[in-house]
């Protein structure tokens, strides 16, 4: 089914074409959405008009609501079943409910989507690999994929084409666009975006890849741009490149045990500081590694790249902000009645989730002995931090030195104690 079909599929459901074919795009790519993207797709001042389109999916059934905190935006997730068939996906994943983190990178997605409506916009791996092997002439052992292992011996191995399930669009011209979200701030999930999609972009005659950074790493975009255009154009010397075909036929021949001698000086210097940017893949029947193909001659690609920060002040003047949102970072604590008792708290629970590696902490009140204590369990890690019960009224600036004592007892590096406890208040 090609995308002009599932448009009018949906348009039978009682809805305008324009109307179906940005839920199409919703529900291929996001699967969530708010009201001010339908706005910018339809290119119409937000009002009645958009308003009246999201109370029908509301009414009918079609969508559910999320109201996010202060009542600042309204996500819809387009959920139910009976679109996804008319588009020919009723399995589709989106039509799960995201958790709020998610869900704003879903938005953030279908943002960069939205800003080349012209372009077509593929989801399913096998449409990828049709168009690319098609109109690309880009044979199949160049598209990005990832081989599953096996536990049978000699089972088929199981070949996945576009693992990492973010769009890719095909401009009216042959320019191929890549979409990236930034998740990782280490730049490691980058690397290795690039290096799988690596020999493909050098076979495609022009491509795009556009960089989507969330606001509270806005900050950083200018290196995110310096890390993509340094893995891409920046070539390895030969020198370098027969060392790393050395070091992988080591660490491939383990008859020979040549892992015993991991110690040696060459071992080690080969393997740094180029591992970052080239991994190793099968090789030919001898069982020879071979460093994987780096994108160093860009004479028939461009490298254009696209730093996509969300916030208020790129939100277009006639749309309320309202309707916009942002991604902070901040620690959620889930704590039980008897708890919210004793801190006076009769609030909401909270609309997120903790942006942190230990996740949302859980308090409760127990009992030790004769005296009563305030235990925090971390929903990642199980790590309990106990609180005096006294210090309840001062929970705000003793949660944070209890969690870093807690986590310098355990044994976690300073720096890394440093980066779990940026969220809370200084």
């Amino acid at each position: 089914m090609n995308i002009n079909d599932s448009v009018q599929a949906v348009a039978n459901k009682g809805f305008t074409e324009r109307q179906a074919r940005f839920l199409v795009l919703v529900m291929r790519h996001a699967g969530v959405c708010v009201m001010r993207q339908y706005s910018a797709f339809a290119g119409i001042v937000f009002g009645q008009k958009t308003r009246c389109f999201f109370d029908k999916l509301v009414t009918r059934g079609y969508a559910s609501t999320y109201d996010c905190s202060h009542n600042r935006a309204r996500i819809f997730h387009v959920r139910h079943r009976a679109l996804y068939e008319a588009i020919g996906e009723p399995d589709s994943r989106l039509r799960r409910p995201p958790a709020v983190p998610r869900a704003l990178e879903r938005l953030m997605l279908l943002d960069a989507i939205l800003v080349n409506p012209e372009i077509v916009w593929l989801s399913a791996p096998e449409e990828k690999v049709a168009h690319l092997t098609t109109l690309a002439a880009v044979s199949r052992e160049k598209l990005p994929h990832v081989v599953a292992a096996t536990a049978a011996a000699g089972a088929m191995r199981q070949v996945r084409f576009f693992p990492d399930r973010l769009p890719v669009g095909i401009h009216p011209e042959g320019r191929v666009a890549l979409v990236y979200l930034v998740s990782d701030p280490l730049h490691e999930d980058l690397r290795g975006f690039l290096q799988r999609h690596a020999a493909m972009l050098i076979r495609l005659p022009a491509w795009t890849l556009r960089i989507v950074v969330p606001p509270h790493l806005g900050s950083s975009a200018d290196h995110w741009r310096q890390a993509a255009w340094n893995h891409l154009a920046t070539p390895l010397r030969e020198p370098v490149l027969g060392e790393l075909r050395w070091y992988f036929e080591r660490l491939l021949d383990v008859r020979s045990e040549s892992l015993a001698h991991a110690g040696d000086a060459r071992f080690q210097r080969a393997a740094q500081p180029h591992l970052p940017r080239a991994w190793p893949v099968p090789g030919p029947a001898s069982g020879v590694a071979h460093a994987p193909v780096s994108v160093s001659n860009l004479c028939d690609g461009e490298l254009q790249m696209l730093i996509q920060i969300r916030d208020r002040s790129a939100s277009q003047s006639a749309v309320p902000r309202a309707t916009d949102y942002t991604v902070v970072l901040m620690v959620v604590l889930r704590c039980t009645q008897q708890l919210l008792l004793r801190l006076k708290r009769l609030d909401n629970p909270p609309p997120g989730a903790s942006t942190t590696l230990l996740g949302d902490w859980y308090g409760n009140v127990i009992r030790m002995g004769r005296r009563h204590a305030l235990l925090f369990i971390s929903e990642h890690s199980r790590l309990p931090v106990p609180i005096p019960v006294r210090q309840a009224n001062r929970l705000a600036v003793v949660f944070p030195d209890a969690v870093c004592a807690a986590l310098a007892g355990v044994g976690v590096p300073q720096s890394a104690i440093d980066r779990e406890l940026s969220p809370f208040p200084t």
